[in-house]
């Protein structure tokens, strides 16, 4: 029985870091988020407004303020890549957010 406890309470300390701690909060605030998400598109669909991609026009200026900031505060204005690649990047990541936006006209969150 004590060998239980003893791996029981390895095992809580290990999982109970800050590390493991701060990316359980950053998942729930995720998560948070996506229900937001989810709710807003499902009333605007409901009050006939279709604008999938617009609605994520707010995410898209918060990250190019945030992710332009710390890149240019680390490497300068450099690019790591070319800027096809970030190019071909940003446009997947808009037809993703566009599909998603579009299941969610689709679907019944409450």
């Amino acid at each position: 029985m004590s060998c239980a406890l003893e791996c029981l309470n390895k095992y809580l300390k290990l999982s109970c870091s800050k590390t493991t701690i701060y990316a359980l909060l950053l998942a729930q605030v995720l998560s948070f988020l996506l229900a937001v998400c989810g709710t807003t598109s499902e009333m605007l669909v409901n009050k006939g407004i279709n604008l999938p991609t617009s609605q994520s026009v707010l995410n898209y200026l918060l990250l190019a303020i945030t992710c332009g900031s710390l890149h240019i505060s680390s490497k300068g204005f450099k690019l790591s890549n070319s800027v096809f690649v970030y190019l071909g990047l940003a446009i997947l990541d808009v037809e993703g957010n566009f599909l998603v936006i579009k299941a969610y006209q689709y679907t019944s969150v409450t």
